[in-house]
């Protein structure tokens, strides 16, 4: 089996998977418990990390997206015990998928705005993502995901935390608006620097909008980076029908709008918010994997 690294620096086709929070929640997890949930529920966890798997996906993430100080504490578990049952469950969906990848999942901090002078709280953020890190590596992922990001200082906290404390292949994810704008008012220019400077294996988007309102951003972004691009969109604004959540746009619609991505060149795509096995299963039938 290559090694993530060498899949990527040969422009190779490498599908990730879907959401997981979604998904959980409609399994019947509680929204404030999906970390938990690696514990509380494995089977829950594994169910839909295999479904990814069935649908032609080649990585898993860990279901470890928004463990911070605070989720950890709220859970009633230690980030260790967190962090170990979410790579048991990992490994266990993907018996019978040999090739697949694990990715350590890593997001936001919580950090962003917490200095009362303004600062961003570099040091802060990175002791979390150092001690994340550190626990991870002993369960020998294939890279560290570090997604959903709305500030290039966090990247550059986050990456200097992951080689600082181990020798793993890292992919960066920012969200950003269709404007072009993070959920912290950077724009793709400022991302770039950052990327260019450190040089992950791969750097790209996920998050808050369609594949088709990401497709000009991912085409800014590769003249500006000089690093592999990825994507990763959310399958359109969620509706919500009490405690129900759906989605209008359709696993086709999504499926061939992220084909549009494909065909710009972009080789590591995958799903965030809403998507699901079908959209998934829907763009490797068409990708031809």
């Amino acid at each position: 089996m290559r090694s993530i690294s060498e899949l990527v620096k040969n422009n190779d086709l490498l599908i990730l998977d879907g959401s997981m929070g979604v998904r959980a929640i409609m399994e019947g997890i509680d929204q404030n418990r999906i970390q938990a949930a690696n514990i509380e529920h494995p089977d829950v966890i594994e169910k839909i990390q295999r479904s990814y798997l069935e649908a032609g996906t080649m990585a898993l993430l860990t279901n470890t997206f928004n463990l911070t100080e605070e989720t950890e504490q709220s859970s009633g578990f230690t980030m260790e015990e967190i962090i170990k049952a979410a790579f048991n469950n990992a490994r266990t969906a993907a018996e019978g998928f040999p090739d697949t990848f694990i990715l350590f999942d890593m997001s936001p901090s919580g950090y962003s705005f917490s200095n009362d002078d303004g600062a961003f709280p570099y040091k802060k953020c990175y002791e979390l993502y150092s001690r994340q890190v550190r626990i991870a590596k002993e369960f020998r992922p294939d890279c560290v995901f570090i997604e959903t990001i709305g500030m290039s200082d966090e990247i550059r906290a986050a990456i200097n935390a992951v080689r600082d404390n181990s020798d793993l292949p890292i992919m960066t994810s920012m969200a950003f608006d269709a404007s072009g704008k993070s959920w912290c008012g950077e724009d793709l220019k400022k991302y770039a620097g950052v990327v260019n400077e450190l040089k992950p294996l791969a750097a790209g988007l996920n998050c808050f909008i369609t594949p088709r309102e990401m497709l000009p951003l991912v085409k800014e972004f590769r003249e500006l980076s000089t690093q592999p691009v990825l994507a990763k969109p959310n399958r359109g604004q969620p509706v919500h029908h009490g405690e129900i959540t759906t989605y209008k746009m359709s696993p086709e619609d999504y499926a061939d709008e992220l084909y549009e991505i494909y065909l710009d060149g972009v080789r590591i795509l995958g799903g965030c918010c809403g998507t699901d096995e079908k959209c998934l299963a829907r763009f490797t039938e068409k990708v031809g994997a």
